[in-house]
């Protein structure tokens, strides 16, 4: 609601001709604008689209007093929102600073610009609009230099290319360790959640929607094509990229995803350039249309960079898809007169609508197959319900019943929601992630502690929550803790892959004839210590588990110690101990201090591979029960 109320004052507001309307209409996106980052993240897209749409008024020399003061307006109402929440700090989010690099570009070209033309000579060999924009960048990089710091601007700079790989993390730890934020790929992740069909007319009506929007400009259909084209291009560029794991097609396309934007730009300047100097009025483009195709595309681009993103470009997808129909729908009423080609056309587009949406039939002719929207949300629909629910609703509930009810828990941020909604407790974090910072700290220095000063050092830092709150589920998740807090010590998960006849040389084949061989879910597991077995060094990095038996009596339900096969880049393949062995609810047993450096953990249906240095943190001593380690 919030993200499209802010759009539709501000649409409302660039369409107005009435000043005082264009200003209420800016203060109400602005204060619409404030309450989506409120609430979500992901404000930072239609933000940048406004920026984008701004810079490209400014070029095409569309500002003047009133755009001005919507602009002014719109700012300040957002900028307020910041006074409410300590979640962000405006100044230094590069959404927000580049609509101040906007603005400043708009001050210029309507007050500065003017007078230029008439003292510099050549002045206006180039369009007003550029000049204004290139000055604001300067001006704007030494204003930045000064305020914050070269380090600090050139990192800004830097942070542009990465988010248009990683629009939510930006490269960091914290952003990539989150599961949705990984990037998707067109087939399956955008196909199954939109459908090929409906992508396809998606496409289309893009496509149709970015020629409409410059057609004005020029005197003919034809001509715009040499903007619309090379923009379908980079369209296809963009999902081709990502197109399917291991495939040609991805391996063609990917490593010309960031050059295509260079071009795209470049080619985009070259032809406003050439056309501005035979006389092409850039003003006639169409505002709504051309901010709803910068909208879609900054969508576009960050949904293919992570999924959870595929969520917000949906609703504007629609749109899009729907503007195809009304397109088709206006040229057939325009040019033809044929009644009953028209009304042809017509029962068409209902037709398709109606086969893609509303047909609870799926169809399957040949290699034609749609599977209808109908069908799939009545079979999805009994899945859909609480996300809590039994062990996990009886845990809150009993957290509700038997803690006090001004207890703070402190936890992986996952559970921070649940246990806020149905427990009634304060938590440290939640999903909402405003202090991204301590997740770095509890990942770092409490789940992955060497000692409990350390933890309690940190407890502190998270203001002496009364409450440690750990499940099962952490031990799948340390991964991500100990990247977001720079540990790079990890467990490794493995799966029973088969039982086979113990063959192996120097175990008891009597008493455990056979043995289990576990696979890590990884493929391999890559040893992060050197270790010396019979005088050879395996160095670090350069030695993979590939697979860890362990001899067992299916008779007597007993094991003997692990052995680990591994590879290494010098000797080959060997088979190894492991310095020691657990087995849920039994404890751990120091097997050797001269074995593969790690301690091989036996769950039900497989087990947890936590090399020695995972072994000292305080996760593994707490929750594991590694304490006699």
């Amino acid at each position: 609601f919030f993200i499209f109320s802010m759009l539709y004052f501000f649409t409302a507001a660039i369409k107005s001709k009435s000043t005082k309307k264009a200003v209420v209409s800016s203060i109400f996106s602005g204060i619409f604008t404030g309450l989506t980052a409120m609430t979500w993240g992901g404000f930072v897209f239609p933000v940048y689209a406004i920026a984008g749409f701004t810079l490209l008024q400014v070029v095409t020399g569309k500002v003047n007093r009133k755009s001005i003061l919507t602009q002014f307006f719109w700012l300040v109402s957002f900028f307020v929102s910041d006074f409410f929440t300590n979640r962000y700090s405006l100044i230094t989010v590069l959404a927000f600073q580049l609509n101040i690099l906007a603005f400043v570009s708009s001050l210029i070209e309507v007050y500065i610009s003017p007078i230029l033309n008439k003292k510099i000579k050549d002045f206006d060999k180039l369009p007003s609009g550029v000049m204004s924009v290139m000055f604001a960048i300067l001006v704007s990089f030494a204003g930045a230099m000064i305020v914050f710091s070269p380090s600090y601007t050139f990192n800004q700079i830097k942070a542009i290319s990465t988010y248009l790989t990683d629009p939510l993390g930006g490269g960091s730890a914290m952003g990539q360790s989150v599961s949705e934020n990984q990037q998707p790929f067109f087939d399956p992740d955008w196909t199954t959640r939109i459908g090929m069909y409906y992508l396809v007319i998606m496409f289309c009506g893009a496509i149709l929607l970015f020629h409409e929007t410059i057609m004005n400009v020029y005197q003919n259909n034809l001509e715009p094509l040499k903007l619309t084209l090379p923009y379908a291009i980079f369209l296809l560029v963009l999902v081709l990229s990502r197109y399917k794991i291991n495939d040609s097609i991805t391996y063609t396309f990917e490593p010309w995803y960031q050059p295509a934007y260079v071009i795209l730009i470049g080619w985009f300047g070259l032809v406003f350039i050439s056309d501005w100097k035979k006389g092409a009025d850039f003003k006639k483009i169409k505002k709504a249309k051309l901010l709803a195709i910068i909208l879609f595309t900054i969508l576009m681009i960050a949904a293919r960079g992570a999924v959870r993103l595929i969520f917000p470009f949906v609703p504007l997808a629609i749109i899009v898809a729907s503007y195809f129909f009304v397109w088709v729908y206006e040229f057939t009423k325009k040019n033809v007169h044929d009644n009953f080609y028209k009304y042809l056309i017509y029962t068409t587009i209902v037709g398709v609508i109606f086969v893609l949406i509303i047909s609870p039939f799926n169809i399957n002719i040949g290699k034609l197959k749609v599977s209808s929207y109908f069908t799939q949300i009545y079979a999805q629909s009994p899945n859909y319900g609480p996300s809590v629910f039994g062990d996990w609703d009886e845990g809150f509930r009993w957290i509700k019943e038997n803690t006090p009810e001004d207890a703070v828990f402190v936890h992986w941020w996952d559970y921070g929601y649940w246990i806020q909604s149905i427990a009634n407790r304060t938590t440290v974090t939640d999903g909402g992630n405003a202090r991204a910072d301590w997740n770095h700290l509890m990942g770092r220095h409490l789940f992955g502690g060497y000692n409990l000063s350390e933890v309690h050092d940190v407890l502190r830092e998270l203001s002496s929550p009364d409450y440690f709150y750990v499940v099962s589920d952490d031990v799948g998740k340390f991964y991500q803790m100990e990247r977001i807090g720079e540990r790079n010590t990890y467990y490794n998960l493995l799966l029973v892959e088969r039982t086979d006849v113990n063959n192996i040389q120097g175990t008891n084949t009597t008493l455990f004839p056979k043995i289990i061989v576990y696979k890590p879910s990884t493929g391999a597991i890559i040893v992060k210590e050197d270790f010396t077995i019979n005088g050879k060094l395996f160095a670090k990095g350069e030695t993979y588990v590939t697979n860890v038996v362990v001899p067992y009596s299916e008779e007597t339900g007993t094991i003997d110690k692990p052995y680990a096969l591994v590879y290494n880049n010098m000797y080959g393949q060997a088979l190894l101990p492991i310095n020691g062995f657990c087995q849920e609810r039994k404890g751990c047993s120091q097997v050797l201090n001269n074995g593969v450096p790690a301690y091989f953990y036996i769950i039900q249906n497989g087990a947890i591979w936590i090399p020695n240095k995972a072994a000292q943190m305080f996760m593994t001593q707490q929750y594991l029960s590694l304490i006699h380690i």
